[in-house]
C-alpha cells in the first residue's frame, strides 16, 4: 500500500467529506486538516456543522476553532497555516487528510496565493463605507472595473469584492488578469488527488433538508444570541454565511419562523450547485457517487487511490 502524501475530499455541502475523512484516518493512522471557511470560527458549531468531540472519535482535526467569533481569518492566512499543519503531520508519520466544502481555500492553499499589492486599509475603509451607503455599490464598481473578476465572485462576497477592486485600482492591471498570470501554479503538495464525492440530487436535497432542520432543532438560533450577547456584532461579515445568514434574518425579523427551514434549504441548495461547479474544475479531481451509500464513502475512496 502507498498512500498519497496528501488527499483532499471535497464535494457539496451535507454530502459527508468529514465522516469519511474521519474513516479513513481510523484505518490508515490519518488526521483531519478541516477546509472550511466558519469552522476556523470558535463557537460557531452548530450552523458550521463542526464535527463534535463524540464525532471525531479521538482523531485530531486541525484547522478548527483558530480564531474567537467575531475576529477575522481569510484564504491568504490558511494557505499558511494548513500548510505547516500538513507538514508537521507528515513529519510524524501520519497521512493528512484534507476535507472541507471552501474551494478557494483549497486552491489556495494547493496551488498558492497570488502575490498581487498589500491591502491598503484606508480604501477596503472607503469601499466598505460606500457598501453600506448604497449595497450593491461594490458588485456594479466591480463590474466597471474588472468584470471577469466580478463574473467569479458568487453573492454579495464583500471581502471578495473589496480584495479585487482594491487590486485593480492599486496596481493598475485588473484583478483577474493577475489571477489568470498566477494561474495557481505554486504546488507545495503536488499530485494531491482532489476526491470530489456527490449524489443523485434527490437524495441529496432529502439529506441537505435533514441537516438544516437538524440545526435547528440543535439551537441554532440560540447559538448566534449568545454570541451577540457576548459582544460579537450582530453586522460581522461572517454572519453572511450559508445558514447562519438565514438564521440571523429571523432572528432580526426579516423573515418568519415558518420561512426559515425554506430559506436555509433554498440557500444551501444553490451553494451546492455552485461547489459543483467549482470542485469539477480542480486538478486531479477524483468523481465518486455515494447516492444512499455515504457510510461506504471511506471504501469507495480508497479503491479509488488504490490504497
Amino acid at each position: 500500500m502507498a498512500l498519497p502524501k496528501v488527499i483532499a475530499i471535497v464535494g457539496p455541502t451535507s454530502i459527508g467529506k468529514t465522516a469519511a475523512a474521519i474513516d479513513l484516518a481510523e484505518k490508515y493512522n490519518g488526521e483531519v486538516v478541516t477546509c472550511d471557511s466558519v469552522q476556523v470560527y470558535a463557537q460557531m458549531d452548530i450552523g458550521s456543522a463542526k464535527p463534535t468531540i463524540e464525532e471525531r472519535r479521538g482523531i485530531p482535526h486541525h484547522m478548527i476553532d483558530l480564531v474567537p467569533a467575531g475576529g477575522e481569518y481569510n484564504a491568504a492566512q490558511y494557505a499558511v497555516d494548513a500548510a505547516k499543519v500538513i507538514k508537521d503531520i507528515l513529519a510524524r508519520g501520519k497521512w493528512p487528510i484534507i476535507a472541507g466544502g471552501t474551494g478557494l481555500f483549497l486552491r489556495t492553499l494547493l496551488h498558492g496565493i497570488i502575490e498581487a499589492p498589500e491591502a491598503d486599509q484606508a480604501l477596503r475603509a472607503e469601499l466598505e463605507n460606500a457598501e453600506k451607503a448604497e449595497p450593491g455599490y461594490l458588485r456594479r464598481r466591480l463590474m466597471e472595473l474588472d468584470p471577469p473578476s466580478a463574473e467569479t465572485i458568487i453573492g454579495n462576497n464583500i471581502p471578495r469584492l473589496i480584495r479585487s477592486i482594491e487590486i485593480t485600482l492599486l496596481s493598475g492591471k485588473p484583478a483577474s488578469l493577475w489571477r489568470a498570470e498566477h494561474a495557481f501554479k505554486e504546488e507545495p503538495f503536488p499530485g494531491t488527488p482532489v476526491i470530489m464525492l456527490d449524489a443523485e440530487s434527490t437524495w441529496l436535497h432529502e439529506r441537505l433538508t435533514k441537516r438544516e432542520q437538524g440545526m435547528v432543532d440543535s439551537g441554532l438560533r440560540e447559538e448566534i444570541q449568545n454570541l451577540w450577547q457576548a459582544g460579537v456584532s450582530p453586522e460581522w461579515r461572517v454572519w453572511n454565511a450559508l445558514t447562519y445568514r438565514q438564521a440571523c434574518d429571523y432572528l432580526k425579523g426579516k423573515i418568519k419562523k415558518e420561512e426559515l427551514l425554506p430559506a436555509l434549504v433554498n440557500a444551501n441548495w444553490a451553494f451546492v450547485r455552485r461547489q459543483r461547479t467549482w470542485f469539477r474544475k480542480e486538478k486531479n479531481v477524483i468523481h465518486i457517487d455515494v447516492t444512499g451509500r455515504p457510510e461506504q464513502a471511506a471504501r469507495l475512496i480508497a479503491e479509488a487511490v488504490s490504497l
